[in-house]
């Protein structure tokens, strides 16, 4: 066993390899551009793993991912973080943080969303706010897509180009 091994333990990879193989998911391995990402299929659900990175100037902040698209029809997004030592600053400058009714849970959490009726039909329910506060740092948001570079955008890319040049 290595020193850096018995220092740190196994590897990120090591540990979704084995996440893979005791869930039956697929360990799917990154290149250059892209991280590994781990994904899990039930029944006409994808769930994936990854990296993402955020750079933050000089600096950059690498976070877990977790993604599980689905159908959306009425449009509902939110997203949901920890309060941090700007909050106050956003919200003098008119950031939104709805208000849902439960007081450790508003006066720890910033929410935003489109919908102010359902977030609070959301978070009513005990056991999703108590999960999320055992997070230590959280940010979790309902998306409409990847942007620029999803796989619905390359798809449309594909598609015009193949008009244009057909």
């Amino acid at each position: 066993m290595g020193v850096l091994r018995t220092w740190f333990g196994p590897s990120r990879k090591e540990i979704w390899q084995q996440f893979c193989a005791q869930t039956g998911s697929n360990f799917v391995e990154g290149g250059f551009w892209k991280s590994d990402e781990v994904e899990a299929a039930h029944n006409q659900w994808t769930v994936k793993l990854d990296l993402f990175v955020v750079s933050t100037g000089k600096s950059s902040v690498t976070y877990t991912r977790m993604r599980a698209p689905y159908v959306n029809p009425d449009s509902f997004r939110f997203t949901i973080y920890r309060k941090g030592i700007f909050t106050e600053i956003g919200k003098w400058f008119g950031m939104q943080d709805v208000t849902v009714g439960y007081e450790d849970f508003d006066r720890n959490f910033v929410i935003k969303g489109n919908d102010e009726q359902k977030l609070r039909k959301l978070f009513s329910s005990q056991k999703i706010r108590d999960l999320i506060a055992v997070q230590p740092d959280i940010s979790f948001s309902v998306k409409d897509d990847e942007g620029f570079w999803s796989k619905n955008f390359q798809k449309r890319l594909t598609n015009f180009i193949s008009r244009w040049w057909a």
